[in-house]
């Protein structure tokens, strides 16, 4: 994720210890993303991205506000404490995230989400530990202290910004993303959430945390989709043990292809053929992939490995080697198409 930043950082001229530019003379970048200290570390736990529109004040002046700093503002502060709008984030990590672990007890009552945490409502744990945050809108105005209005609604660049956000989509490997505001349903920015579900990824638009409508601002409002991916599914049950089971260490030499797709594929990706770093055409063995079938009993007939070696050696493209995105916990592994099982398969499908 550093890294990611760094990049745009130097594409956007940004200052990164100020968050300024000499693109933007009023404006700054306000912040690095949010990522819970528990985020992704649970099985029994969705890993659930939340998209905001922007962060409302500039809540650091004179500098950009790092990961830590971040991560305090928001995970540290008393749950009675929190502003509309991470009260509302708290009640959808806790439907979206974490249901079975008390979802049902509050999802209608009639209070704001405030309220509610204002009452003493608390868990063993913190929901908002188990999510990362960020913004649509990644700037705001210098020394800004109201939260209020969408001045700051505004790109300096606005494809290196939604390139970045989609960066960080890839990275953080959500099970959800979860768009805060009505406006993600608008025809003008249908095309994110889709770029979203391009990458196999469940998502879901929301209402505002801070909306003003009657009611709006109780949990069982504030999380319901007005849009959402055509796959979704609305009870928000925890991912499959069946994919979560053992924690893979995650290899170097990814690239920019790892970690793209939906959980249940292990889907290829960064193709080595014929002792050349040549890259196959990714979409088409992902398409490939997910028309013949998902993975089966791990490198086995049935699997998206079979499938894919299947689909090269029938173009006449030996497999060398290749990278697969595992779903388990997000991580990656590294393997290399050089045993007997792997060459025989492409064999059989050559003779096909």
């Amino acid at each position: 994720m550093e890294a990611a930043y760094r990049h745009f950082f130097r594409d956007m001229e940004i200052d990164p210890e100020t968050g300024t530019t000499t693109r933007q003379a009023d404006r700054k970048f306000a912040a690095y993303p949010y990522i819970g200290s528990r985020y992704g570390t649970d099985p029994d736990v969705r890993r659930l991205l939340v998209v905001g529109l922007d962060i409302g004040s500039d809540e650091t002046p004179g500098r950009l506000q790092h990961f830590e700093e971040r991560r305090q503002a928001i995970e540290c502060t008393p749950l009675p404490e929190l502003n509309a709008h991470i009260a509302g984030t708290y009640f959808t990590a806790l439907k979206y995230a974490c249901p079975g672990q008390g979802w049902d007890q509050v999802k209608d009552r009639d209070q704001t989400c405030r309220a509610i945490l204002k009452d003493g409502h608390a868990l063993g744990s913190n929901p908002l530990s188990y999510v990362a945050l960020t913004n649509f809108y990644k700037w705001v105005t210098k020394n800004r202290g109201k939260k209020g209005g969408g001045q700051d609604r505004t790109h300096v660049d606005r494809h290196l910004e939604t390139k970045l956000l989609l960066e960080e989509v890839r990275l953080l490997a959500p099970h959800v993303v979860v768009f805060q505001g009505a406006v993600f349903a608008k025809p003008r920015f249908r095309r994110i959430p889709s770029s979203v579900d391009r990458l196999g990824v469940e998502w879901h638009v929301l209402l505002h945390p801070s909306n003003r409508e009657r009611g709006g601002r109780w949990p069982k409002e504030t999380t319901r989709p007005i849009l959402g991916s055509t796959d979704a599914k609305d009870d928000s049950s925890p991912p499959s043990r069946a994919v979560m089971d053992h924690p893979v260490p995650q290899s170097g030499g990814t690239g920019r292809y790892g970690g793209l797709f939906r959980d249940d594929a292990l889907v290829l990706g960064l193709i080595a053929l014929e002792g050349q770093n040549q890259a196959v055409r990714l979409h088409d063995v992902v398409a490939h992939v997910l028309e013949q079938g998902y993975a089966g009993p791990r490198g086995g007939k049935g699997s998206a490995i079979y499938f894919a070696c299947r689909w090269l050696a029938k173009h006449g493209k030996p497999v060398r080697g290749f990278v697969i995105t595992s779903p388990r916990r997000g991580y990656y592994r590294l393997d290399k198409a050089t045993s007997a099982q792997i060459a025989a398969w492409s064999t059989d499908a050559r003779g096909s």
